[in-house]
């Protein structure tokens, strides 16, 4: 059997990306990320796809997105204009959609939009490519 020392861990974890990332910034093990939101300003999740009515995220995402917003932290979803999908077909047992109104805003490469217009975003942004 393999046991694992979260604090130890968090601390490791902690002290290699404290060189890649702003002094202020923290990592939190995926167990513990509900804990982490009383001391959180802001929340950032990466998206496998963006579509209409959402972002597909990692099964568990939405849990802390709604504690976030009932706490007044803004939750952003980070992911390339390339990842927009007309379809919301997921694998259940590993993503979840991530719906529009617990999203304070999507970046992606041209910017930072609004959950509700981002449909005319990437509909504009793929004319663009062609």
């Amino acid at each position: 059997p393999c046991s694992l020392n979260f604090t130890h861990f968090t601390e490791k974890l902690n002290e290699v990306e404290k060189e890649k990332t702003m002094k202020n910034s923290k990592i939190f093990p995926d167990l513990s990320l509900k804990d982490a939101l009383n001391n959180t300003d802001v929340c950032f999740f990466g998206a496998e796809a963006l579509h209409n009515n959402g972002a597909i995220v990692k099964k568990g995402s939405s849990i802390i997105a709604k504690e976030a917003k009932e706490k007044h932290i803004p939750v952003y979803v980070c992911a390339s204009s390339w990842r927009f999908s007309k379809e919301e077909n997921t694998n259940p047992e590993v993503f979840e959609t991530l719906k529009n109104e617990d999203i304070t805003g999507i970046i992606m490469e041209h910017g930072i939009f609004n959950p509700k217009e981002i449909r005319d975003e990437i509909h504009f942004l793929t004319k663009t490519r062609r």
